[in-house]
């Protein structure tokens, strides 16, 4: 099974992928296991991002995913508004996708969103509910998209130490 399922990442995706804040396993009261993806983010900034890959042979296998996975969130938004703008959400969807959908691993993302870290540009939770709110416009994701249900946003506040 673990053959089969570097088989499918290597045509899924170029050989580098995601570099994770989180990863864990989950098990329910049945003892089946899924995973949590975690992306951590202290400041709205964060979130933009580009496909940087120089391969162009990357660079298409990683449009094609891209294609691929905004239909599943039911996008109406350019490729280039997820590679130009949001390419690490963009990457991290796809990893959802493909773990829960091609590889039929029950998967959750959890984007964790740190509320008023001391910093220069602390980020209060109403900020963060905007923002988070935008980027998904941006993206054309349709919050019904089935997916979306394994997509998580949760918001601790910082606690000065």
């Amino acid at each position: 099974a673990l053959t089969v399922a570097r088989q499918k990442l290597r045509q899924f995706w170029p050989s580098r992928g995601p570099i994770w804040d989180g990863l864990g396993i989950v098990r329910n009261d049945r003892g089946e296991y899924g995973l949590i993806l975690l992306e951590a983010k202290t400041h709205t900034k964060e979130f933009k991002s580009s496909l940087r890959s120089k391969s162009l042979e990357s660079r298409e296998k990683i449009a094609a995913r891209i294609v691929e996975v905004k239909a599943e969130f039911g996008s109406t938004s350019a490729v280039e508004m997820w590679t130009n703008q949001y390419y690490q959400i963009a990457n991290r969807l796809c990893f959802l996708y493909f773990l829960q959908e091609i590889l039929n691993i029950p998967t959750w993302l959890v984007f964790c969103h740190f509320v008023n870290v001391a910093s220069s540009n602390p980020t209060s939770r109403a900020t963060w509910l905007q923002h988070q709110k935008r980027v998904w416009q941006d993206l054309g994701i349709d919050s019904d998209a089935m997916l979306m249900n394994r997509v998580v946003t949760i918001y601790p506040e910082s606690v000065e130490g």
